[in-house]
């Protein structure tokens, strides 16, 4: 069976981060936002509607939460979690033409392990996922290969992200089983631009992901401390390989801290 997803999505993140000139020493943290964190926290939500073809094709609308942290726990050792809870609010057959009024929850967690440094970052780890779509009852199953994360650059530079399995909340994330491989621009003004292709690894499923983190994007943004509010948005556009039809479109906002 053949997965494809299409829906929109809205996504709430809350992270960690302090911006600010970057020194040559300076710690760095994950593959998004500025260079000067040693930790990043997330939260957030999502809801759109997950597409299945193949003989069985069925659409589920449906809401999503999760959330993760990773922080430099010792020179350059990282450590990250992240877990999700996505519940399938429907089933709709598009091969019988009706809604089957099923309701499927789902769960994913990762958790991940590596080094983190100003020009570079690796982490891996495994995830479990469960779920009941499809099945007469929830089955959840550990997931030794799960999560790679590689950067390479500088966070306030030119920097070349690989995300696969990973994301929270999973599906509105892009993480599901997703291959992501974006470019990170330049930090430009109040700006932090990437952009690139993923696919969705083993759904038939190709396309384009943006995201935007703007500094102080919500009305100014009040200064806590050394840390500042920012508003970040994003999406991912795509189509089946065999099906230019079968549209993927995702888009999310969150505010960072």
């Amino acid at each position: 069976m053949i997965r494809s997803t299409s829906g929109v999505f809205v996504v709430v993140a809350l992270a960690s981060g302090v911006a600010s000139v970057v020194p040559s020493s300076a710690w760095a943290v994950g593959l998004d936002g500025s260079g000067l964190v040693d930790q990043r926290a997330t939260v957030g939500v999502g809801t759109g509607i997950d597409r299945v073809a193949g003989y069985g094709a069925d659409a589920y609308p449906f809401a999503e939460v999760g959330g993760s942290y990773e922080s430099v726990v010792w020179k350059r050792l990282v450590l990250g979690a992240a877990a999700t809870f996505r519940q399938d609010l429907d089933d709709h057959s598009d091969v019988l033409g009706r809604w089957r009024h099923e309701r499927s929850p789902a769960i994913a967690a990762q958790a991940w392990i590596g080094y983190d440094g100003p020009g570079f970052h690796v982490s891996v780890g495994p995830w479990l996922y469960g779920a009941s779509r499809e099945r007469p009852r929830f089955l959840a199953t550990v997931l030794p290969y799960g999560v790679l994360r590689l950067r390479f650059g500088h966070q306030d530079a030119w920097h070349f992200n690989v995300h696969l399995g990973d994301g929270a909340p999973f599906t509105a994330e892009g993480g599901a089983f997703a291959l992501r491989l974006t470019l990170g621009l330049p930090a430009s003004g109040r700006h932090r631009m990437s952009g690139g292709l993923y696919t969705t690894v083993g759904e038939n499923i190709a396309g384009l992901t943006f995201t935007d983190e703007i500094a102080d994007g919500l009305a100014g943004g009040p200064v806590v401390g050394t840390r500042r509010r920012t508003f970040r948005w994003g999406g991912m556009v795509g189509t089946a390989y065999g099906d230019l039809s079968r549209v993927e479109v995702t888009g999310f906002v969150g505010c960072v801290w």
